[in-house]
């Protein structure tokens, strides 16, 4: 496919690396999962492989049924390396403080929607913020970042992403908080059945406080694959 022309360092994560540049003339984002020292370079190797393979597919797979994501273009499962599509726009968090509460409104309503798609296909996205939402010039948003995410029908994978998003705004915006999750499980409940199981557990998730914050954080810095 020819190489990345111009190439910009966007971001460095604890697992990889993420370049912005140019691809046959079209804007792309590269995603690296870089190896870790610490690692058994066996398990190193196997841990890149499949978290590589699993991002892309659910990406494509995701975009199979409507959503909007970052449609991956290349894989080089050999060297742990995604080129998709550059999505234009502001993060979620940047425009919380800005945007009219209606707006966001309808933004955490569709966010919603895509969301329980999302779970009713078994899958859950694992870091699912305000930073990971991007909102276009036009309004849409899309949903980035999917590499901790996975295959599941736990319900507490489900709730795990819920809790983080609703965390995450009341954070940066606690005086709107109340209302636009509201918007976001009417989004969520009409594409999801089982939104209702997935609420309960995420409140029960609240109640457990500082153990599942702890299991959070080791969610987050997990490197365990399974098939």
């Amino acid at each position: 496919m020819g190489s990345l022309e111009r190439p910009t360092r966007l971001a460095e994560g604890a697992e990889s690396i993420v370049l912005l540049g140019s691809l046959l003339g079209q804007d792309v984002v590269v995603k690296v999962r870089v190896g870790r020292s610490y690692r058994h370079p066996d398990y190193d190797r196997v841990f890149r492989f499949y978290r590589t393979k699993t991002e892309a597919r659910i990406m494509a797979e995701l975009l199979e049924k409507g959503l909007k994501v970052p449609q991956p273009l290349l894989v080089d499962m050999e060297n742990y390396v995604i080129v998709m599509t550059l999505v234009r726009g502001r993060r979620l968090l940047h425009v919380l403080n800005n945007y009219g509460v209606e707006e966001l409104e309808r933004i955490y309503r569709e966010v919603g929607r895509q969301v329980g798609v999302m779970h009713n296909s078994g899958i859950y996205h694992g870091d699912l913020t305000v930073s990971n939402v991007i909102v276009t010039e036009n309004g849409e948003a899309y949903i980035i970042d999917f590499g901790l995410s996975g295959y599941s029908n736990d319900v507490e994978e489900y709730a795990i992403d819920l809790h983080l998003f609703d965390r995450s705004t009341r954070n940066l915006a606690p005086d709107k908080a109340d209302r636009l999750f509201k918007s976001f499980i009417e989004g969520y409940s009409s594409t999801f059945p089982r939104h209702q199981e997935v609420v309960e557990r995420m409140v029960d998730i609240r109640r457990r406080g500082r153990y599942v914050e702890e299991r959070l954080r080791r969610k987050l810095r997990r490197e365990a694959y399974t098939q």
